[in-house]
């Protein structure tokens, strides 16, 4: 229906219908010339238009009202739009709008996301004790497991215009708020245009859930621990901090609400202006998250169990709930994480200080903890460093004509076992630098479930590959045999290559983490780790051999019968090219 009307207007409008001049001559061609007048007119549209009529013929002002129209409604920054779930969480109630048109091109999505994320204020409420709920997240976040989750929703960081509801009630959430901090650290490299911060107010226990708590004395957290997590924004073009509104309190709490009842926090107008003029200013915010997670992302390239590297994320600010508590099981034979059981190990532990550093802000405590864990992963990256010099230093060694790794399928002698058993030593020197250095409550509490703990690293490639380099050459000193045959050779170095490679792509991803440490701080934070940038960060080339640096012998000097057949002393004129060798 709606393209009737636009198709009646372009019959109506003259200026679009052919002159009269022009309809007399096109009634005097013949086919072809009618033809090819029609196949001129196709290739000026394509030279000049997109193919979509609704793009060539609207201009860009016309196109953005009608955006507007589909893609914006006042009813997102209300609170009526946080209620209506269905039973498997999904949204019951409908927002009126369009998006599915940003699907259409990608012209039109470029041009209609604008309107979409700019023109539209979204609410998002923290004022529950199991998640957090916005029409722009379509699914009611709750609480079962990790709450790590709102980091995945990137359309966060697309919306300028917020409504953000909090409460300070001890009983629906902690400080800081977990969901609310890591909601302002998504959207602290975002250019905002609004933020509008609300406090529900103090009294009877507004809840979410439509319930007024009267049997006990409710307790409020300090307003401005609440308020905290907004010192990472900056730049924020209109910021305001208030109570939430007396008519809107009625979708918080299903029955009556007296205004007796309600408290005002009282908050002072100089803590209010002294944060709005923060958000609103320009200076460098200092994000210690930040710093964290590079410390973090560090620490984890030691570990290669990928289940103990995701629990070195520290659990302090995760909100579980004690019964739905995640159960991460590292191994099918391993209860419990070795490194996170008990005593916690220094690396873990530092790592902990460090992430509460970051939650409170205290940039001290958070460089002491940070210098405490990087002193002792410096000791483990120095060991890796010696062995990864060792083992190519080998492999340049023998990536040459004849040699165990020549890059021309292979040696042309057969290769001795006793040298194939000192490049599995320094192969397993290697391995061995990856484990980590642990303090001795830890390595006790390893050793009574070494089993189950040998077995899950034996199970993962850089082990079984290992094991199969020392049955190969078990078996070749088994039959008494002094060198490799040829099929077994050939096998020994495929397997040895893989091997280097696995390891050099973990010691690589090391030197990367390492290289982002300081990347966040500034620079008045000391740095103690040296980045090492003239090392070679790159995997051996296995297909090309190492180039010879020695001097180069002629062919007649290898044959030095050939030289006696032409007379002389067989130099000739080729003795000039051999004076600087010596006399």
């Amino acid at each position: 229906m709606m393209n009737e009307k636009p198709c009646e207007a372009l019959a109506a409008d003259d200026s679009i219908k052919p002159s009269d001049s022009k309809m007399e001559s096109m009634s005097k061609m013949n086919i072809d010339e009618l033809r090819s007048t029609l196949e001129e007119s196709l290739e000026q549209v394509r030279a000049r238009k997109t193919g979509s009529l609704f793009l060539d013929l609207l201009p860009r002002e016309i196109r953005d009202k009608i955006y507007q129209l589909l893609l914006v409604n006042n009813i997102m920054s209300t609170p009526r739009v946080l209620h209506g779930w269905g039973l498997q969480n999904d949204r019951v109630g409908e927002f009126e709008l369009y998006p599915v048109m940003l699907r259409t091109s990608r012209q039109i999505y470029y041009e209609a996301s604008t309107i979409l994320y700019g023109d539209n204020k979204f609410i998002i409420n923290f004022n529950q004790n199991d998640g957090y709920s916005s029409p722009l997240l379509r699914f009611e976040h709750t609480a079962y497991g990790p709450l790590d989750g709102i980091s995945r929703f990137v359309r966060i960081k697309k919306a300028k215009n917020w409504r953000i509801i909090l409460t300070a009630c001890k009983y629906e959430c902690r400080v800081p708020d977990y969901d609310f901090g890591n909601f302002c650290r998504m959207i602290c490299d975002e250019k905002l245009m609004s933020l509008d911060v609300q406090l529900l107010p103090r009294g009877k226990c507004i809840s979410a859930y439509g319930f007024p708590d009267r049997d006990f004395k409710l307790k409020y957290h300090d307003v401005k621990d609440i308020l905290n997590p907004l010192r990472f924004l900056r730049d924020v073009s209109k910021v305001k901090i208030n109570e939430f509104p007396w008519e809107d309190l009625p979708f918080f709490a299903s029955s009556g609400v007296e205004r007796s009842a309600i408290e005002p926090y009282n908050i002072p107008e100089v803590f209010i202006q002294e944060l709005t003029e923060l958000v609103q200013g320009t200076s460098i915010p200092r994000l210690i998250f930040k710093m964290f997670e590079c410390l973090l992302a560090y620490a984890q390239t030691f570990e290669r169990n990928p289940y103990f590297q995701k629990q070195m994320r520290p659990e302090w600010g995760v909100r579980q709930q004690v019964l739905m508590r995640e159960n991460i099981r590292p191994h099918g034979d391993i209860v419990h994480n070795p490194y996170t059981h008990g005593p916690l190990h220094l690396v873990e532990l530092g790592l902990k200080w460090a992430s509460m550093a970051a939650e409170r802000d205290d940039i001290d405590m958070f460089l002491q903890a940070r210098n405490d864990t990087l002193e002792y992963l410096e000791r483990q990256y120095q060991r890796i460093v010696t062995a990864s010099r060792m083992i190519s230093d080998f492999a340049k060694e023998n990536k040459i004509d004849g040699g165990l790794f020549d890059a021309n399928h292979g040696s042309s002698e057969p290769f001795e076992t006793a040298s194939a058993a000192q490049s599995l030593v320094l192969l397993e020197n290697y391995a061995n630098s990856f484990d980590r250095e642990s303090p001795g409550i830890t390595e006790n509490y390893i050793r009574s479930m070494q089993c189950s703990y040998d077995a899950f690293y034996a199970s993962t490639e850089r082990g079984a590959l290992l094991g199969k380099l020392g049955k190969a050459l078990e078996a070749a000193s088994g039959i008494g045999g002094t060198y490799l045959r040829e099929t077994v050779f050939l096998d020994f170095a495929k397997t040895f290559k893989l091997l280097v490679d696995n390891m050099d792509t973990q010691y690589f991803e090391i030197r990367s983490a390492r290289k982002m440490l300081y990347r966040n701080d500034d620079i008045d934070y000391p740095s103690h780790i040296d980045f090492e940038l003239w090392r070679c960060d790159e995997l051996i080339d296995w297909t090309l051999n190492e180039p010879f640096l020695g001097p180069q012998i002629s062919d007649a000097a290898e044959k030095p019968e050939a030289q006696d057949n032409g007379g002389g002393d067989g130099y000739d004129s080729d003795e000039s090219d051999h004076n600087d060798w010596g006399p």
